[in-house]
């Protein structure tokens, strides 16, 4: 909060100016606020986030002796009833997936708006500068999808029961308990049989039948027949995100059968939920019997602002025990954002990272994202690793001094138009001086 009281002295009145011009260069906002407030993203206009006044401990009416109300920023998104000191949403509606900064928060408490109030005392005897802020809470408005409508995956024969297939996952822009909730994978059974349904949620479990333990959680067949091939399983990876996996069940003979077609549903945990499903085509194939394996689980690398394009950042390299086209590795991107895809080039046969567009500080400041390595062989096999680059801030943005208004007075192309008789200390405009720029 930020006070600007009156000077009564006519002798100070030069002195009380420069006082008040130092006050409002100095005491920035940027300290806890009293003012906090939730409201849910995508609401109409108007709607009621909370009462200034009431929480300030004022009195807000409507006579001539009382304190009044102006927004001082925020109304993009926000206004305020200069009388009752009502705060409403405004006509722009919030998307909290769209809201830059919000794009990497997964914290419902981080995805936030500030905003700034000015109380103006009694025939602007005083003003009061009050910071605000408003938490962007998420609502089921994303409906989770798969990368393709057709997933393909190639299965060796003759693999030991209980081995395990990575799935493609699912992305849904919501978070939380609207996020990715669970799979499911629908069988057609034999002629005249009814189909089998397996789910998953993510809750990792144990599972002892005869041999080792099984890490993962399996689904309920829903009271149909049991598969005798296949089964789903979701494990909770590192990073909090689900993998669906594809367990081998039984015998896979490619003289048999070589192919199979799955239904593979991802749902959300909103109320209600949404869901979305990808075919699953299954194709079993001879055995290429060692994976790539990258040297690092992890890379980590620096990388400075506004690299021009082809500028190398770093190389992540896998190798194979296989040889010919079984030990050929080339790498793709594996879990990673638009973004990333955007920013940088991934060379499929070296490994090197490159820059692909110019990189601003002030917008990314880290990338991370996750290579795979895969070789040639039918079918191929992968590994995966985590790739964390910290973008290096340079000193590219000059200052900006910027004149706001602040009470009644006008402020028009950065000069204040103060009227003759206004009453002495009245506030006029608040300076502001900031550089982006990181630490």
């Amino acid at each position: 909060m930020q006070r600007l009281g009156a000077v009564h002295s006519s002798t100070a009145q030069a002195l009380s100016l420069v006082v008040l011009v130092l006050q409002l260069l100095t005491q920035l906002p940027g300290g806890d606020s009293a003012l906090r407030y939730r409201v849910a993203e995508e609401g109409p206009s108007d709607v009621k986030i909370g009462n200034v006044a009431a929480d300030l401990g004022l009195t807000a009416g409507t006579g001539s002796g009382d304190v009044t109300f102006a927004l001082e920023s925020g109304s993009e998104f926000f206004r305020i009833d200069n009388v009752t000191g009502e705060l409403t949403t405004g006509q722009k509606r919030i998307d909290r997936e769209k809201l830059p900064q919000c794009q990497m928060i997964f914290d419902e408490n981080e995805c936030f708006l500030d905003f700034e109030v000015s109380v103006i005392g009694p025939l602007q005897s005083w003003v009061d500068l009050f910071e605000g802020r408003v938490v962007i809470t998420d609502i089921n408005d994303n409906t989770p999808s798969f990368p393709s409508p057709v997933l393909q995956l190639s299965v060796e024969e003759n693999r030991p029961i209980g081995t395990l297939y990575l799935l493609p996952t699912a992305t849904d822009r919501d978070f939380g308990r609207n996020g990715i909730d669970r799979y499911e994978l629908i069988q057609d059974g034999a002629a005249g049989s009814s189909s089998t349904r397996r789910t998953a949620g993510g809750n990792p479990i144990a599972r002892v039948d005869g041999g080792g333990d099984r890490r993962g959680r399996s689904g309920d067949n829903g009271g149909g027949p049991r598969s005798t091939v296949f089964e789903l399983q979701v494990a909770d990876i590192p990073d909090g995100e689900k993998q669906p996996q594809l367990i081998v069940k039984g015998t896979l003979d490619r003289e048999q059968k070589d192919s199979y077609e799955l239904i593979l549903r991802v749902r959300d945990g909103g109320n209600p939920p949404r869901s979305s499903q990808a075919l699953l085509r299954v194709s079993i194939s001879d055995v290429n019997d060692n994976s790539p394996q990258f040297e690092r689980s992890t890379y980590e690398a620096e990388m400075a602002e506004n690299a021009p394009p082809g500028t190398p950042v770093l190389q992540v390299r896998a190798s194979d025990r296989d040889i010919g086209v079984n030990g050929q590795v080339e790498y793709v991107f594996g879990a990673a954002t638009e973004s990333v895809r955007r920013l940088l080039r991934l060379d499929e046969a070296t490994g090197w990272l490159s820059v692909l567009h110019r990189i601003d500080r002030e917008d990314v400041s880290q990338l991370r994202f996750t290579v795979t390595a895969r070789d040639r062989g039918q079918p191929p096999r992968t590994d995966r690793t985590t790739v964390i680059l910290a973008v290096r801030d340079e000193n590219d943005n000059v200052p900006v001094v910027e004149i706001r208004k602040i009470g009644r007075i006008p402020v028009r192309d950065g000069a204040a138009l103060v009227p003759e008789n206004v009453l002495v200390d009245t506030p006029v405009a608040l300076c502001t001086w900031y550089q982006s720029f990181f630490v």
